[in-house]
């Protein structure tokens, strides 16, 4: 079974967290065929960092805030996503049903992962492909912005690049944070220490270039509807339960609202390791 939630717009902490719940309670399931599948959207448009990003030397982060736009750390990897028209999504899956040989790399299972959006796209007459060897600019000379390169699960439409992902391994688990762009937008350039923001040799293209309105509002639908099909597992329109909820507000609060949260985990783990 696969929960799909299609949730309201939220601030990037309040989208982190109700993440992080949806993981740990797929890690307590115990289940080797669950997963979830949550398509989601940020109030106010926000810049999320990847885990080992140094934010403080990529951008005035003071000058931001005042700017009104939202901050955020992730837990996943990759590089910074500025979130304003987009549809954002988070994968939960369990590595057993992505392993489709008895060696399977980090790439191939995140491949896997992502192959039922690229089949859902091609099937709305947008011809959607993984990122060949030529597209796969892992060092484009940005060490900002996602769409500054391309990893070999990437997806590109007519050479652009349409869909940029980051993933982590939890417990036998894959965790996945991507965007899908209905408009192209860009933060503004006086937020960032360095001209290095967008690098013109992976250019950017857009669902508004392909789709209608009513299509771009049916694509989370048509996409669970692959996962179903791909996996064989039943998709289940799922709301965030009234515990979840109160769970997510605690991180919200208590976590994600602090860009340093990882350096503070870093470092009660470590306390905790001395007094045990």
């Amino acid at each position: 079974m696969i929960r799909f939630i299609t949730d309201m717009p939220q601030s990037g902490p309040m989208n982190m967290a109700i993440d992080e719940t949806l993981t740990m309670t797929l890690l307590g399931s115990g289940s080797a065929n669950s997963g979830f599948l949550r398509f989601y959207q940020w109030s106010p448009p926000t810049m999320s960092f990847g885990y080992n990003q140094a934010i403080e030397k990529l951008i005035d982060i003071k000058t931001a805030v005042k700017s009104g736009l939202g901050l955020v750390r992730r837990m996943s990897g990759g590089k910074m996503v500025f979130h304003s028209c987009e549809w954002t999504f988070s994968l939960g899956l369990p590595q057993a049903i992505l392993k489709k040989e008895n060696h399977a790399t980090f790439l191939s299972m995140f491949m896997t992962a992502i192959e039922p959006m690229v089949k859902a796209l091609c099937a709305m007459r947008i011809p959607a492909k993984f990122a060949d060897s030529r597209q796969q600019k892992s060092n484009s000379g940005n060490s900002v912005h996602c769409y500054a390169a391309a990893a070999g699960h990437s997806v590109f439409v007519d050479g652009k690049k349409l869909i940029g992902a980051a993933g982590v391994a939890k417990s036998e688990h894959l965790i996945i944070h991507g965007s899908i762009p209905i408009e192209i937008c860009h933060p503004p350039d006086h937020l960032f220490y360095t001209l290095k923001k967008i690098d013109e040799g992976v250019s950017m293209t857009c669902l508004g270039n392909f789709l209608s309105s009513t299509e771009i509002s049916l694509l989370p639908k048509k996409i669970a509807e692959k996962y179903s099909e791909f996996f064989n597992l039943a998709i289940t329109n799922s709301l965030i339960s009234a515990e979840e909820v109160a769970t997510a507000r605690n991180l919200a609060q208590h976590k994600y609202a602090d860009l340093n949260w990882k350096e503070k985990a870093s470092e009660l783990n470590k306390e905790q390791g001395k007094i045990s």
